[in-house]
């Protein structure tokens, strides 16, 4: 089962949401940006090693989110809300 996480980027936090095959969420959670996506990290990759990630590119605060995502080996998408379908 795959685990997809989806993160909404604000000026101080981030709030993401992972969500199986199923469209299940069990999870959501926040962070600061500060401490970047680590800890998001780590819990996506207890459920399953193989993360695929999205991000909200909201001025320059997701290019720190990306970076980690993309060092970590995260496949990593960015998606423009306006344009993104539920």
């Amino acid at each position: 089962m795959a685990v997809y996480v989806g993160i909404d980027v604000h000026k101080k936090y981030c709030q993401a949401a992972l969500m199986n095959d199923n469209g299940h969420v069990p999870k959501e959670l926040r962070f600061n940006n500060s401490q970047g996506a680590s800890n998001l990290i780590d819990l996506a990759r207890s459920v399953d090693p193989h993360v695929k990630a999205v991000v909200e590119p909201s001025a320059n605060f997701w290019i720190r989110i990306y970076d980690k995502l993309e060092e970590e080996g995260v496949e990593i998408k960015l998606s423009n809300p306006i344009r993104t379908k539920p």
